[in-house]
């Protein structure tokens, strides 16, 4: 299979180059869609775990995990899920493509840990926070799970817990409007459908190669998911997703390559007249090297180019960069740290025209108080733009 989209990915690199489409020709149509992709972040950086994993030694296992879930319950996961929750009802979009909403959670072995008040605002579930915060307004049309991971942990006195995280992403549809979701394997291709039929699971992801543990959940899993939708009497096909991190944050290029063109071929044959649009925090900016050891030599954005598919930011009026991602791991910096453009929303049909396309949560007035000790609601910027077509 990995062959296969090598060798597929190779053959539309060779008949494809460029940057994503910007012309705009024809009169403007009245039928316009909202979109929004929206990151909500862990809270905290998970990586430093997995060398800490392949070293073996416990201690220096505890050392990170305690230190990852101590960022996180520093970090106000309630405050800033309602956040980033009021954003979504203040735009109302009629889609909204959710990534990185998580499940924290920690079984007491011995109570303490679970209660400690250093640890205990890093629990609870971001997705049904969400869910609840929307309700009667937007319905949780599709999820998937990603990765999860559990381990035990102890705290300065010794008591020891359990600490388990599950990575979702989530596609939330605004009330009234009708959807179906096509069925993976059978509407569109997908090897490793996700149990609850909401979406796939990448062919290729990240393996975590634990002292030389290949087991079959030994990796970083991502995913997609796809929702039919009809708006004014159009039909639509919205596509979320986040693709793993790429050669220019120290990861394989390949991979996220590899995932990108999965989702290239599983929306192909879209039907003529069903708009498509894909968002997502593709975690590969127009500027991304490519992995020189890569046999692939192409990042996600150059993909996507090469298929034909429209950058929707270009399309917005003025010259603004529309910076992403990213900032500080504890969100405390107080200047907007954005270096790059990665969370996208892209359509395979021109744009006529955008309105309204910016960045959300980028702005001071985002800033969660109290002063001196305001965070970021998230270290992405949320997406949104109005599409016509």
């Amino acid at each position: 299979m990995r062959r296969a989209l090598f060798q597929s990915l190779l053959a539309v690199v060779a008949c494809s180059a460029g940057v994503i489409g910007t012309a705009s020709a024809g009169p403007p149509s009245s039928m316009d869609v909202q979109v929004m992709t929206q990151n909500q972040y862990v809270g905290a950086n998970l990586f430093p775990l997995i060398p800490a994993l392949a070293s073996g030694n416990p201690d220096v296992i505890n050392s990170a995990l305690v230190g990852i879930i101590s960022t996180v319950s520093a970090n106000r996961t309630v405050d800033r899920v309602n956040a980033l929750s009021s954003e979504i009802l203040e735009r109302k979009p009629d889609f909204v493509g959710i990534q990185e909403a998580w499940l924290i959670w920690c079984e007491p072995i011995d109570a303490a840990p679970c209660t400690n008040p250093e640890f205990k605002g890093a629990w609870g579930d971001h997705l049904a926070q969400t869910e609840y915060l929307l309700a009667g307004q937007y319905t949780k049309a599709a999820y998937i799970e990603n990765f999860e991971f559990g381990y035990y942990f102890w705290d300065s006195q010794g008591n020891v817990g359990f600490a388990y995280v599950l990575d979702r992403d989530a596609v939330f549809v605004r009330a009234g409007v009708p959807y179906t979701l096509p069925v993976p394997g059978t509407d569109y291709p997908c090897a490793v459908p996700f149990v609850a039929g909401s979406g796939c699971t990448f062919n290729v992801n990240t393996p975590l190669d634990f002292n030389g543990d290949q087991a079959a959940d030994a990796y970083i899993l991502h995913g997609f998911l796809v929702v039919d939708a009809t708006i004014a009497g159009k039909p639509y096909r919205f596509v979320n997703t986040h693709l793993e991190n790429g050669y220019v944050d120290g990861f394989p290029g390949v991979i996220q390559s590899a995932q990108a063109l999965q989702i290239l071929q599983a929306t192909a044959a879209t039907e003529e007249g069903r708009t498509l649009i894909i968002v997502g925090d593709m975690n590969s900016d127009a500027s991304d090297a490519v992995d020189p050891e890569s046999p692939i030599p192409a990042t996600p954005y150059m993909l996507f180019a090469g298929w034909g598919l429209f950058d929707v930011w270009l399309y917005r009026p003025g010259d603004v960069l529309g910076l992403t991602c990213c900032q500080a791991e504890d969100l405390m910096n107080r200047e907007s740290m954005m270096t790059r453009r990665i969370d996208l929303i892209l359509t395979r049909e021109e744009p006529r025209k955008v309105k309204d396309a910016r960045l959300i949560g980028t702005g001071a007035s985002y800033r969660l108080g109290p002063p001196g000790r305001s965070l970021w609601p998230t270290d992405h910027a949320s997406v949104a733009a109005g599409i016509g077509f």
